[in-house]
């Protein structure tokens, strides 16, 4: 109804109960022409009661409050690598900062509105941004080589190239993988930051040892099993992993049969 209706007017303390007679809706003809009757809800019996609609049971409760008010991004395919129990929780927790977009580069400070001079923080004076720091800096290009050599891989563009490299592998190199490489990840962000507010510069040898060691570490957490191949094990021996599992083989009968007279092996 509008408000400047005559009828609204001078019906401004009227109520719903007023509008109901005899169990059924009673409409004042001057507000007929404002809607259908259709548009009027069924009077059932009873006592009325608050349903909050944004819930399926009908009920109020902080976490549905939530749910209505918060920002929903779109699903990802990596979630459960990333929140991987093997993985440390002060990783995945950085990570999904990181692929989420909200770790403050100059790049998300100038989406905001904030002008910035263009400023690389680790090799030249490309602009600061979080794909230029993962994976096409001379420093971070050195550490994916180094690392993609222990495990025979070219270097990834993005965080899907890593998880693709290991799909076929064994649990366990898979768990090495997404341990070291995640860390890698982490590490590089927080190298940014020690050169952008410490004036740190950053050590190659010194990033590599925290790599070694962080994923030597992190095995214990590690419930993926080794193949036996030299490859798998050759992997373990690089960071110094001992103990991991290995696949069992299930023993299968063979029965060899020579070929009968006139029988052709197709």
């Amino acid at each position: 109804m509008h408000g400047d209706n005559a009828f609204i007017a001078q019906h401004k303390e009227m109520k719903v109960s007023q509008l109901i007679v005899n169990g059924e809706w009673n409409i004042p003809a001057e507000s007929i022409s404002f809607f259908t009757l259709e548009d009027l809800p069924t009077i059932g019996n009873g006592k009325d009661k608050l349903i909050w609609t944004t819930d399926l049971s009908g009920e109020f409760s902080v976490k549905s409050a939530v749910q209505l008010i918060r920002t929903k991004y779109p699903g990802v395919t990596w979630e459960k690598q990333v929140w991987n129990s093997t993985i440390h929780p002060k990783i995945s927790t950085n990570l999904w900062k990181i692929l989420r977009g909200a770790c403050a580069t100059e790049e998300n400070y100038r989406k905001k509105g904030f002008q910035t001079v263009s400023k690389y923080y680790l090799y030249g004076n490309r602009q600061d941004t979080m794909d230029h720091i993962l994976w096409y800096c001379d420093f971070s290009e050195k550490i994916w080589h180094w690392l993609g050599g222990m495990f025979k891989f070219v270097n990834p563009l993005n965080f899907m190239d890593v998880l693709k490299c290991v799909q076929k592998k064994s649990s366990a190199v898979r768990d090495v993988w997404y341990i070291s490489t995640f860390t890698v990840m982490v590490e590089l962000w927080f190298t940014r930051n020690k050169i952008c507010y410490d004036e740190e510069q950053p050590c190659l040898e010194t990033f590599k040892q925290k790599i070694m060691q962080f994923t030597k570490e992190s095995s214990v957490r590690m419930k993926g099993k080794v193949r036996g191949s030299i490859y798998d094990m050759s992997i373990m021996s690089t960071f110094g992993i001992k103990g991991v599992k290995v696949t069992t083989c299930e023993v299968k009968e063979c029965i060899f049969r020579f070929l009968a007279n006139n029988q052709i092996v197709l």
